[in-house]
C-alpha cells in the first residue's frame, strides 16, 4: 500500500523485507546492500562470493518466503496452494560503480515511481523504461 508516495508494507511485505535483510545470516558472504519490497515484486542488489550461485539464493528466498506466507494465510483462510513468486527472475550483472549507483538509486526511488511501473496493473500509459538505461552504463 502507498501512503504519501511511500511504501507501507503489510504483514506479508514485512516478512519478505525481513527475509531479504537476513539472507546474509543463511549464506556466508552474501550481502544485500539495497532492496525494496513493492506490492507485487521486489528489487534487490545481491553481492555473491565466488562459491555461491544466484539461483541458489533466489530459490531459497522464494521457497522460504512462500512457506512463511502459507503459514500466515493458513491461520485465517483456506490453504494457500498457489504460487507466490513467478517462475523466473530478471538478473543483471553490475559491472562498474556508475551502474551500481544508477541501479541503487532506481531501487531507492522505485516506490515513488509506482504509478509508472509496468508491473503495476494500473500503471499510467507512459510507463518507465528506465532500466534500459542500465545497458548504456556497461
Amino acid at each position: 500500500m502507498f501512503k504519501n508516495e511511500e511504501m507501507v508494507l503489510n504483514d506479508a511485505g514485512n516478512m519478505v523485507a525481513k527475509t531479504l535483510s537476513e539472507l546474509s545470516n543463511h549464506f556466508e558472504g552474501v550481502k544485500i546492500p539495497e532492496y525494496v519490497v513493492m506490492p507485487n515484486h521486489v528489487h534487490f542488489i545481491v553481492y555473491l562470493p565466488g562459491n555461491i550461485q544466484l539461483k541458489t539464493v533466489v530459490s531459497e528466498f522464494k521457497s522460504y518466503t512462500t512457506h512463511l506466507y502459507s503459514d500466515m494465510v493458513n491461520k485465517d483462510a483456506q490453504p494457500f496452494k498457489r504460487r507466490l513468486w513467478q517462475r523466473n527472475y530478471y538478473e543483471h550483472i553490475i559491472r562498474n560503480p556508475r551502474a551500481y549507483d544508477f541501479i541503487s538509486h532506481y531501487i531507492k526511488v522505485n516506490p515513488q515511481r509506482w504509478k509508472k511501473d509496468a508491473l503495476n496493473l494500473r500503471h499510467e500509459t507512459d510507463t518507465d523504461e528506465i532500466m534500459k538505461t542500465v545497458l548504456d552504463l556497461q
